[in-house]
């Protein structure tokens, strides 16, 4: 079966296949199926995180909670740094912002499975004062 216009062939990635890594696993069918709705939503898909502004999360705080403000964990200082550099590119793209609320959880730098490392936050003490939610996400 011969490719037509409207599908991507294997030697001629779209442009959302030669942006994206596609899995080496997959066979060069589903790459091409794959690459083919990668470009049909490329709207959608983008290598910039965002946020949505569609709906609004609220925590409720059992009452007479006390502060949390634990102190931040130890990080080398390649770690510190890539700390910056992520702190400071997700305040310039608006995903956080800076905060005076009466709880603050530390941040944990952990490994992926390529090496590099993701920036993730400790919130099991907030959870341990939230009120559970009888509908959850």
């Amino acid at each position: 079966m011969g490719t037509t216009a409207s599908e991507p062939s294997d030697s001629e990635p779209t442009s959302s296949q030669s942006q994206t890594k596609l899995p080496t696993s997959l066979t060069a069918k589903k790459k091409s199926d794959l690459g083919l709705i990668l470009s049909v939503f490329d709207n959608i898909f983008s290598e910039i995180p965002g946020k949505t502004h569609i709906g609004v999360h609220h925590i409720s705080l059992q009452p007479n909670f006390t502060t949390i403000r634990s102190p931040p964990y130890r990080l080398n200082p390649e770690q510190d740094k890539l700390l910056k550099e992520q702190l400071t590119e997700l305040l310039n793209l608006g995903i956080i912002e800076e905060s005076e609320s009466a709880l603050a959880s530390q941040i944990v730098m952990v490994p992926k499975a390529d090496g590099t490392l993701r920036l993730c936050i400790d919130f099991r003490k907030v959870s341990n004062i939230s009120v559970p939610d009888p509908s959850p996400l």
